[in-house]
C-alpha cells in the first residue's frame, strides 16, 4: 500500500511539525524493473483483483504498488 507517507510516523507528529514522513511518490514499478522484478501499478479499486490474480499466477517475484490516499487512521497528535 503506497500512500506517499510514513503513516505510522505521522501518527506521532503534530501536523505543524511533520519531518521526513511525507515524500514524493516514487515509481516503484520502474525501481523493481531495475532489479529484474516485474512490477504492477494499481491506482483504482477495480484494478486490485485482476492485478493480484495476474501477479500471483506468475512463477517469479513481483511487486504490486497499490496507490492509496493518506487518511487519518490513528493520530495521537492533533
Amino acid at each position: 500500500m503506497n500512500n506517499a507517507c510514513l503513516g505510522n510516523v505521522m501518527d506521532f507528529q503534530a501536523p505543524d511539525k511533520r519531518v521526513a514522513s511525507q515524500y514524493a511518490r516514487p515509481d516503484f514499478v520502474k525501481m523493481s524493473q531495475g532489479f529484474g522484478v516485474r512490477g504492477f501499478l494499481v491506482t483504482q479499486p477495480d484494478q486490485v483483483e485482476p492485478t493480484l490474480s495476474e501477479a500471483l499466477a506468475l512463477d517469479e517475484p513481483v511487486l504490486v504498488d497499490v496507490v492509496i490516499d493518506d487518511y487519518p487512521h490513528f493520530r495521537l497528535r492533533g
